[in-house]
This record gives structure tokens, sequence and C-alpha cells, in this order.
């Protein structure tokens, strides 16, 4: 039996891995952005008090999406966190869902 070189194949998964993750983490960035527009001029120290939480909360939330050297250390935002958070702005998180859909059908899909 004669076996094909794999090596396109390899090279060819390889690069479709590397899409996928930069894809998510482009998707995460632009939620990070969205959250971060809804909350406006609101110093994060304020927006933080309002849940009874430390700032740190929402810088961790909000993220350094605008660094993409961070952008593989960013912490994942939980459904229930997301809740919070637009609640804690006083948006409903459909709203905020909307925004980012919006966002992505724009910026990210298209070119597909």
């Amino acid at each position: 039996m004669v076996y094909p070189n794999l090596g396109y194949c390899k090279k060819f998964i390889n690069f479709a891995a590397a899409m996928d993750k930069y894809m998510k983490i482009r998707l995460d960035i632009i939620l990070r952005e969205v959250l971060r527009s809804e909350r406006g001029h609101m110093p994060q120290k304020e927006a933080a008090q309002k849940v009874g939480k430390p700032q740190s909360y929402v810088s961790k939330i909000e993220g350094l999406a605008w660094k993409w050297v961070n952008a593989q250390r960013m912490r994942k935002i939980g459904v229930i966190e997301l809740w919070e958070y637009c609640r804690m702005l006083g948006v409903p998180l459909s709203e905020v869902i909307k925004k980012w859909e919006d966002r992505v059908e724009r910026e990210v899909m298209k070119g597909k």
C-alpha cells in the first residue's frame, strides 16, 4: 500500500487550527470592546462599586483587549458573569449580544 505525502495536509490542518484560535480571540476581543463602550465614561471603580466588587473585577472582565500580546491570557467570561456585568451597567444582556453580533457580522464575517 502506498501512502500519500501528508506534509501539505498537516500544514493545512495547522493553519486551520491557528485561524480557529485567531477567530475565537477576535470574537472575545469584540465582546470586551462592546462591554467597554457600554460602560462609556463611567470610571471602572464606580462601575465596580455598583455591584460591590473591586475595580479589578471590571478590569478583568473588560480585559486588555487592545493588546494582542495579552489576548492569550485573557480570562473567559461566563454567561452569568456577563449577565451580572450588564445589569451593573443597566443594559439588557440581549442588547449587548445584539451589538456584539452586529460587530461580528460587520468586521469578521464580511470576508466569508
